[in-house]
């Protein structure tokens, strides 16, 4: 090949190439900057205050009026905002006392929040799998820093346990004192998880109704592995904490799916 037949070539795929460039650069779409409604403005404000801790749980907001003035947009956006902040369970309204920044702010967002797992097709698996995990960290961290008060409010719970005879009173307690474990830890995120995974778990328990659950065999065995959880805990033991754990959840779990693993005699859950 010459000189200047490369050179012809040469040319013709420099500008294909800046020709290409060219039409994939053309191509890019950009998308619109969607602009911000006003009163999105306003809840952003909130919210970063309340995460600051300059606006903490009972704290009262300013009237509409002085929030219109000092955020300088209209009274309709102040409402909007309000509004929208109740719906999210940051704030509540109390008829003639004004907005309050909500003290059972993550209490708030837990039936949503169980309500989009199950709408979205979360399956029993799912729910006791993350419980499993979630349930086994919480009492292992609790085993080593859980309090004498907070031993006693066990103990009460175990009491109550034991005198109730209502189905839906023990599955309450039984929440209860989960809740008292996780509290324990001092770790909120992991209290607030579990608060919304044990309410799936209850509702999912509540939704099949398993005679079999309610059985007298069935309540004793539940009543010992509290039981065996608190001597764990009081005896500050992770290790041992964390097992009966387990064995305590295999053991609903195994009660609470028995009817449907009936229908299908091949659904098994393992968690060792």
């Amino acid at each position: 090949m010459s000189a200047g037949t490369f050179n012809y070539w040469s040319d013709h795929c420099i500008c294909a190439i800046i020709l290409s460039i060219s039409i994939i650069q053309v191509t890019i779409m950009f998308k619109p900057v969607q602009q911000k409604k006003m009163y999105e403005y306003v809840i952003d404000q909130i919210y970063a205050q309340t995460q600051s801790g300059q606006l903490k749980k009972g704290d009262r907001l300013p009237p509409e009026r002085v929030l219109t003035e000092q955020l300088g947009i209209s009274r309709t956006s102040v409402r909007e905002a309000l509004r929208a902040l109740e719906v999210l369970g940051i704030i509540s309204t109390q008829q003639g006392e004004g907005n309050f920044i909500n003290g059972d702010f993550a209490e708030s967002l837990i039936r949503p929040m169980a309500t989009l797992f199950i709408i979205n097709g979360g399956t029993k698996k799912d729910a006791i799998d993350m419980r499993m995990n979630l349930e086994c960290m919480s009492v292992k961290n609790a085993a080593e820093c859980i309090s004498l008060l907070e031993l006693k409010e066990l103990k009460n719970v175990l009491q109550a346990m034991k005198d109730s005879d209502d189905d839906d009173a023990l599955l309450d307690l039984d929440a209860t004192f989960h809740h008292i474990i996780a509290k324990a830890t001092g770790n909120i995120l992991l209290e607030n998880q579990l608060q919304m995974v044990n309410y799936v778990t209850k509702v999912i328990l509540q939704i099949d109704k398993n005679k079999l659950m309610m059985t007298p065999e069935f309540r004793m065995k539940i009543e010992n592995s509290h039981h065996n959880l608190y001597t764990a805990l009081e005896e500050h033991n992770p290790i041992k904490a964390e097992q009966v754990m387990k064995n305590h959840l295999n053991q609903e779990f195994h009660y609470a799916l028995n009817s449907e693993k009936k229908t299908t005699e091949s659904m098994t859950f393992s968690f060792d």
